[in-house]
């Protein structure tokens, strides 16, 4: 594992069986500071640069997988919850964040994390979704690097993400569902700066969850 400027500060192993940990780093240090690094930047940076974005998976063998298809604009949190210090560090050459994380639950909810993390720094981002419940690394494993790219043209944004999850997570159809739901999405709704963007949502929002656009200004008035 090196810093951004290729220096080796540790070492990281993975299982090849169902022994745990699956993931095994060197311990932390003055120089291994996990929060502060994100693995494979010191080959990504460039790409990320021209790319415009960084694609941000969770462990080091999705961020090889991916690079090793051709996409290079490619790094991995290392297993550890995304991090501000992370965030600003890929500010520096890139505007734009997707998160690639793995599509169970866990992955999800470490994806929402990720995203206020990174809107709390106006960074622009986006989600990749990877199908049938697989990570980065499966699904490279039995596809090219063109279906990855046209995942990462479908990729969605802040609030349709946060639609799909709970379209996902939640029985919208009930009204303690709904309710659930609103709730869920109301304070997320209420961090759209842009107008245009806000009243989109608002349209986009009461349509899927069945509730009125009267109802949910009401609330967000509140």
């Amino acid at each position: 594992i090196a810093d951004e400027r290729g220096h080796v500060v540790g070492f990281g192993g993975r299982v090849l069986d169902d022994s745990q940990p699956k993931y095994l780093n060197s311990p932390e240090t003055v120089l291994f500071n996990k929060r502060r690094l994100l693995f494979g930047l010191d080959r990504a940076h460039r790409a990320i640069k021209q790319a415009g974005h960084a694609i941000v998976v969770e462990g080091y063998m999705d961020a090889i997988s991916v690079f090793g298809a051709g996409i290079h604009n490619v790094v991995a949190s290392l297993g550890t919850a995304f991090t501000l210090e992370q965030c600003k560090k890929l500010l520096r050459y890139a505007p734009e964040i997707y998160f690639c994380y793995d599509s169970d639950s866990a992955g999800q909810s470490a994806t929402i994390r990720a995203l206020s993390i990174a809107r709390s720094e106006n960074a622009n981002v986006r989600v990749i979704l990877v199908p049938d419940g697989k990570d980065p690394d499966e699904f490279m494993q039995k596809h090219n690097a063109d279906e990855f790219t046209e995942l990462v043209g479908k990729s969605l944004n802040f609030i349709d993400f946060h639609l799909h999850y709970i379209t996902q997570t939640i029985d919208y159809t009930t009204l303690e569902g709904k309710v659930k739901a609103v709730s869920f999405i109301l304070p997320i709704l209420a961090s759209v700066d842009n107008l245009v963007e806000y009243n989109g949502y608002i349209i986009r929002i009461s349509q899927t969850l069945g509730v009125s656009e009267t109802d949910l200004r009401n609330e967000l008035q509140k």
